[in-house]
């Protein structure tokens, strides 16, 4: 991983910071990486409130000895503004550690309330193709029941993977999302889904599911 100029003046004064906000495990992992490369410890976040966002972002940190000060009710990113806007004040500093592709939710309504916000992007995600073939010809068999989708990103990504005929293979299974924003993306996408999870969690789509069958 290639640490930028930017990159390291943010890490290397994390103590700045009146909260360091995580969205996903795979962003505490690289933070990690990225703090022990630059010769510091979780000591660097002595200072700071740390909130996750998901239990699964909250577990990854505590195989670093964090346990997390806040975590909001869900993983939608209102619900995290919300719980961060509860902790914080005006003239607080917050960093925000998100995939190099994320929403502005977050910065966009906590500078709105004058909070700084500064963001770390260490990592990206791509698409994996490897499956493709398999996918398609799954899809087309009408062997599959259920698709889930556990983001917005995951519902672009199948589509594009898919190509043109995406909402005809589509259209043989039933979709099922882990929240309405997911949902939403689906929609706007032309897809209908069947299963909308209440509980943001991949637990919580699982039982959705469980339900409808």
């Amino acid at each position: 991983m290639e640490l930028f100029d930017e990159d390291k003046r943010i890490i290397n004064n994390t103590k700045q910071y009146q909260c360091i906000v995580f969205t996903s495990g795979e962003g505490v992992r690289y933070f990690f990486d990225a703090l022990y490369k630059e010769g510091k410890d979780t000591r660097a976040l002595g200072n700071s409130k740390v909130a996750a966002i998901g239990c699964a972002t909250a577990r990854e940190l505590q195989k670093y000895g964090i346990v997390p000060d806040i975590i909001p009710v869900d993983y939608k990113a209102e619900s995290a503004v919300k719980a961060l806007e509860e902790e914080l004040k005006a003239g607080d500093s917050v960093l925000l550690i998100q995939p190099k592709v994320a929403r502005d939710v977050i910065p966009r309504s906590l500078r709105h309330h004058d909070i700084d916000v500064d963001i770390l992007r260490l990592y990206e995600t791509t698409q994996d193709t490897s499956q493709q073939e398999a996918l398609v010809n799954a899809l087309t068999a009408g062997t599959v029941d259920y698709i889930t989708f556990t983001s917005s990103s995951t519902v672009t990504n199948t589509i594009q993977l898919l190509g043109d005929d995406a909402l005809k293979l589509l259209g043989n299974t039933k979709i099922a999302c882990i929240g309405p924003i997911t949902a939403a993306t689906a929609m706007s996408a032309g897809l209908k889904p069947a299963v909308i999870s209440d509980v943001y969690t991949t637990d919580g789509l699982v039982n959705a599911i469980v339900k409808d069958i």
